[in-house]
């Protein structure tokens, strides 16, 4: 895969005006110059940084077939290859300045109740898969935001308010459905393809376009929790992450039970600290949160407090309390981000009491006047996640707490800046005793500041597996875009 530094320039080229349409296409297939709005529709990211990359051409394909077109378009033309499916992504790899192969027309969801299986087609958001789960009372592991595209939070690994009771997403999915580089569709299983199976699990879309996912759903319906949201000054929200690290140690060995917090300051107001809650257990007892009642006179609404809700419920709670601004009120201007972070792999201990301190120290410290649109995440990760064996799956095991510096602006002019300033702040966590570069890639931009590439992955054997696959099924590295520096 490419690293975002070495290729950006490369990616920045004017799209032509002359690329013709590919036949057979049941889908779209579209250019700036032909059809401008849908264009700039199919390719907006979560992340502006995005909008620098403009694609020659934009395809939408119907189903699998489609996509073969696609690929062979580009391998025609010698253009670069990206899969495109929510945008929502830390790196915006899902674009590019060849063929966007954007699967907002493939979101199929259909449940089994015979097998308790979830298949979900390759375009879909996460909020697609959550609802049809929530019509058979039960949830798969998806991610944190629904309006996230359900493939690239997958094969990131895929990290969930339930992934303590229930491992990552990827640790859920039974079978993928999909078109590797030549065009060959394929099933990708435990006995079909198996070592594809293996390196589809934690590498990001490093070897095939997938364009269905069967996934393992679980009997989660109601929750107790929710989220409450303080307006606090730096010292306080110092305070807070103390105590949630706390927190985090009292309830290690409570795998139903998740906290999850993010911090942002909008211009002008104090730092906006979420803390969202969620108890698959069916205990409604919160005194095991009761060491953040010192910080309610600062909630935003005094009313805040948790609840019982259903899961999809809870799914929807930090798009609409947190991201979504009151009803009349703009949102906030896109933004360009950097993200940057890491994990301790520690949960109890003076050693992780010391390194919990020096990450509220320097998480506190944010300067959000300077970069207003900027998110900070804190999260509890451990139980069934770290269960799995290493070498089960791509993704680094052994993360009991997870960080993420979102620094953002709306300015290009100080994106090195801003970049610099996230690693600082990052490495100044992870240098500390306790801290550990390898992270969760799904909050990765780019690997500047960490040990190696591999350690994202579990390690350099497993790096060295994941090479050999790629040289297999994808030889000339269509599937060029993600982050995985040792597929090439």
């Amino acid at each position: 895969g490419c690293l975002l530094e070495t290729f950006k320039q490369q990616w920045k080229c004017a799209p032509s005006n002359n690329m013709e349409p590919i036949k057979g296409l049941k889908g779209s297939f579209l250019t700036l110059e032909a059809s401008a709005d849908d264009y700039n529709a199919a390719i907006t990211t979560f992340n502006a940084m995005g909008a620098d990359i403009k694609p020659k051409v934009v395809v939408q394909p119907d189903d699998a077939n489609d996509i073969a077109l696609a690929l062979a378009y580009a391998k025609d033309n010698g253009l670069n290859v990206s899969l495109k499916c929510g945008g929502h992504q830390a790196g915006f790899r899902c674009v590019c300045d060849g063929v966007v192969i954007e699967l907002s027309r493939m979101r199929k969801v259909s449940f089994d109740v015979g097998t308790g299986i979830l298949s979900v087609e390759g375009g879909c958001l996460l909020d697609h898969a959550n609802v049809e789960a929530d019509k058979h009372k039960v949830a798969l592991v998806t991610g944190t935001i629904p309006i996230t595209g359900i493939a690239g939070l997958t094969l990131g690994g895929g990290y969930s308010f339930i992934s303590r009771a229930h491992g990552l997403a990827i640790d859920n999915v039974v079978e993928f459905d999909v078109v590797l580089a030549d065009g060959t569709k394929a099933i990708a299983n435990a006995d079909s393809h198996p070592d594809l199976f293996w390196a589809l699990r934690g590498a990001g879309a490093n070897y095939a376009a997938v364009t269905n996912f069967k996934f393992k759903t679980h009997p989660v319906h109601q929750c107790f929790g929710g989220s409450k949201i303080y307006n606090l000054i730096a010292s306080q929200c110092k305070e807070f992450l103390k105590e949630a690290g706390a927190s985090f140690t009292r309830l290690k060995d409570c795998r139903n039970k998740c906290q999850y917090l993010a911090m942002l300051s909008p211009p002008g107001m104090t730092v906006m600290m979420a803390h969202l809650y969620v108890d698959i257990s069916g205990d409604t007892d919160e005194t095991c949160l009761d060491n953040f009642d010192k910080f309610s006179e600062y909630l935003v609404d005094p009313a805040m407090s948790w609840r019982s809700l259903t899961f999809l419920e809870m799914q929807n709670e930090a798009l609409q309390k947190f991201l979504t601004p009151p009803p009349g009120q703009p949102g906030p201007p896109p933004a360009r981000q950097y993200w940057k972070g890491g994990r301790t792999t520690l949960i109890e201990g003076p050693e992780y009491t010391a390194y919990i301190d020096n990450l509220a120290e320097q998480m506190s410290a944010f300067d959000f006047e300077k970069y207003p649109f900027s998110i900070l995440l804190l999260e509890q990760w451990g139980g069934a996640i770290n269960d799995v064996p290493q070498e089960a799956t791509l993704a680094a095991r052994g993360t009991e707490v997870a960080f993420a510096v979102v620094a953002a602006s709306v300015s290009k002019d100080d994106d090195e800046a801003r970049k610099a300033y996230a690693r600082g702040v990052s490495q100044k966590i992870n240098d500390f005793p306790g801290g550990d570069t390898g992270m969760y890639v799904n909050y990765i931009t780019d690997f500047a500041g960490t040990d190696s590439v591999a350690e994202q992955y579990g390690g350099e054997s497993q790096a060295e597996r994941a090479k050999q696959i790629k040289a297999k099924y994808d030889p000339d590295n269509v599937f060029s875009r993600e982050h995985f520096g040792a597929a090439k």
